[in-house]
């Protein structure tokens, strides 16, 4: 971010923008196919990334830096809870055989929703604040038309990725053999937790008090306001539809041709 003026002295910032819209889209449609939960939250991840570089095409320095930290909050919130899945199912990683792994564990499950809705950048939780500047000043940027079509479908995708996790993890039943009773993270691990969750919930609006010297306000027109918001609901139902339906055979054949495509890229 400290060598961005270099990127607008050789005009490469529509290039960065371009690069960060592939590589969101690209993580997007991968995190959907994919069922290895490690996998999918590096590919989330990386799609994260793909937002950061293409707020640096918007020349969007600040802010650019406001999405890191509030990735960073939600993201390690995130990490933790699944890896204390993983390690309560003895290494279990595909999703398929994950479900009824949280009963019984309110605060865990509690905790995995909060971080998906964040990733989503649910209104008020620390996603909202940077995702949603930099998606809105996008609309309003010389990229307008392009930003507006690319990332609304990036946006429904990552409802989508959001649904199918929820729907694996908690109303899915479990495929796999029983692993062992119910119980809670050690008290170090649930201590950190708690912490990041506190950070999830309130993060985003204390770092915009501390990095902005006035509230960030962007203002739009009402359709192009909401039609972020409308597109993670949609996305939601897209991930319900996807679930139930890839069982067939010919939904499984365009799948697996498709993610043959994406490693190729």
């Amino acid at each position: 971010m400290r060598l961005n003026f270099i990127i607008e002295i050789a005009g490469l910032s529509y290039l960065v923008f371009l690069l960060g819209l592939r590589t969101i889209i690209i993580a997007r449609l991968r995190a959907n196919l994919e069922q290895d939960i490690k996998k999918i939250i590096a590919l989330s991840t990386l799609r994260q990334l793909g937002l950061i570089i293409t707020s640096l095409g918007l020349g969007l320095i600040l802010i650019t830096f406001f999405h890191l930290l509030t990735h960073a909050i939600f993201k390690s919130l995130l990490f933790i809870c699944r890896g204390d899945v993983i390690h309560q199912n003895q290494g279990l990683q595909d999703l398929r055989f994950l479900g009824g792994s949280l009963k019984g564990r309110l605060f865990a499950r509690t905790l995995i929703n909060i971080c998906n809705l964040a990733l989503c950048g649910f209104p008020f939780l620390a996603g909202f604040y940077s995702k949603d500047a930099i998606i809105e000043i996008g609309y309003s940027s010389s990229y307008s038309l392009i930003f507006l079509y690319l990332i609304a479908f990036r946006v429904g995708l990552s409802g989508s990725y959001s649904m199918r996790l929820y729907y694996f993890r908690f109303l899915n039943e479990s495929q796999s053999r029983p692993l062992g009773g119910i119980y809670e993270s050690v008290d170090y691990i649930f201590k950190s937790k708690f912490l990041l969750f506190g950070f999830t919930l309130t993060g985003g609006l204390v770092l915009s008090y501390c990095l902005f010297e006035t509230p960030l306000i962007v203002f739009l027109k009402f359709n192009e306001k909401i039609i972020t918001l409308i597109r993670t609901f949609l996305g939601f139902i897209f991930g319900l539809i996807l679930r139930f339906y890839i069982r067939s055979i010919f939904i499984i054949d365009i799948c697996r041709d498709f993610q043959d495509f994406l490693r190729g890229l």
